[in-house]
């Protein structure tokens, strides 16, 4: 429901609500609206050369960029860094490249494409599971003082953190880089959170010295 919303309702509200200019006629418009309901049938069922040939007819239609969302979410491991940054470009002034985007980084950080994730996301994103993500995509790269500066940041928190940030705070407490001051930190936000198991696991990671002080805490 969810893609037949983006593809088809959204689509046409906007362009309702944008107008047509004066040149074209209803005729036109209703075949261009045709065609597209044709192209994305034509994805839907995997025949890629009918949907070529009817995408090249709608180069000038304002939604097509809708029908490029979809055909690059459908397989997102296919698509090209270079294509990405393309559409995201052309996508600008819509929803669709937050979209897009959440899709193509999500696809490449569970498949450890961090080449390609950090050529299409040079800055940290916003979402906790993409900053691990692109946290880990710094790491391959071997930029280890931004890896663990947050992996820190994120670790510190009063609650859990999503399962794609395990292999970074993995490799970070490996480093030996966690402190009794990381420790004690994420204590209390845990504390305020009234996180006790929480409390109770990062309270292992403590030395002997702050273990008498995380024990009066829990």
């Amino acid at each position: 429901m969810t893609r037949i919303f983006i593809v088809f309702i959204v689509p046409f509200i906007l362009q309702m609500s944008a107008g047509q200019t004066s040149a074209e006629t209803a005729q036109e418009l209703a075949a261009s609206r045709q065609a597209y309901v044709e192209a994305f049938t034509a994805i839907q069922r995997g025949r890629s050369t009918d949907y070529e040939q009817l995408r090249n007819d709608l180069d000038q239609y304002p939604l097509s960029l809708y029908l490029d969302y979809y055909k690059l979410t459908g397989n997102p491991r296919n698509v090209r860094p270079a294509d990405a940054r393309v559409f995201i470009s052309q996508s600008a002034d819509s929803p669709l490249p937050n979209q897009f985007l959440s899709v193509y980084l999500n696809t490449a950080g569970r498949d450890r494409r961090w080449a390609d994730f950090l050529q299409v996301k040079q800055d940290e994103p916003s979402d906790v599971a993409l900053q691990c993500y692109y946290l880990r995509a710094r790491l391959a790269e071997g930029e280890k003082p931004v890896a663990w500066e947050g992996a820190e940041r994120l670790w510190v928190h009063g609650e859990s953190r999503p399962k794609e940030c395990d292999p970074l705070f993995d490799a970070w407490l490996k480093s030996g880089e966690l402190d009794d001051e990381a420790v004690w930190a994420r204590m209390v936000k845990a504390f305020e959170a009234r996180e006790r198991s929480l409390m109770t696991y990062v309270s292992r990671k403590g030395s002997k010295e702050l273990q008498p002080w995380s024990d009066k805490l829990i």
